[in-house]
């Protein structure tokens, strides 16, 4: 299985490449087009809420909302709720790279999956869907299930 999960991650990150080649003119590093992403879908969204779903350092979201705000993606507002935070809100301009963003990573994937025979397509889609909701269950409970089954192989060994 280890081979399986260094194919995630480089698929992931030759796609994340090719996404970047094609977005240079932005000036914008992957890591602003992830956020930029994340904060065109939700359109109003706390620098708090933008940790935890870049899974990121709170001095990291810092400076990419700093970082994204120069470059005219974001904008800041003092929270109505909450005196001491701040709501961050997509640009026009971040609505445009999501949407061009997105359109550059379709194009990579269908490219991609042309390697695969068209009558199991849909199965490898089925399969992916299926991956995607266990890795959403398992976010959703903290992934007790994977630490317990750890921790039991981690006592077995001892």
């Amino acid at each position: 299985m280890y081979e399986l999960s260094i194919c995630f991650r480089r698929i992931n990150r030759l796609a994340q490449g090719y996404v970047a080649r094609k977005t240079r003119d932005l000036e914008l590093n992957p890591s602003q087009i992830q956020a930029v992403r994340h904060l065109a879908h939700h359109q109003v969204m706390s620098q708090q809420q933008l940790v935890e779903h870049l899974g990121v350092d709170k001095a990291a979201v810092t400076r990419l909302v700093a970082g994204l705000e120069e470059l005219g993606y974001i904008t800041r507002t003092p929270d109505p709720k909450d005196g001491r935070a701040k709501l961050i809100q997509a640009t026009e301009g971040a609505m445009q790279v999501r949407g061009d963003v997105v359109a550059l990573e379709e194009a990579y994937y269908d490219w991609l999956l042309e390697a695969l025979p068209e009558e199991e397509r849909g199965k490898f889609a089925q399969q992916m869907r299926a991956l995607l909701q266990r890795a959403r269950e398992g976010r959703k409970s903290c992934y007790r299930e994977l630490d317990v089954r750890r921790e039991k192989e981690d006592s077995e060994c001892d």
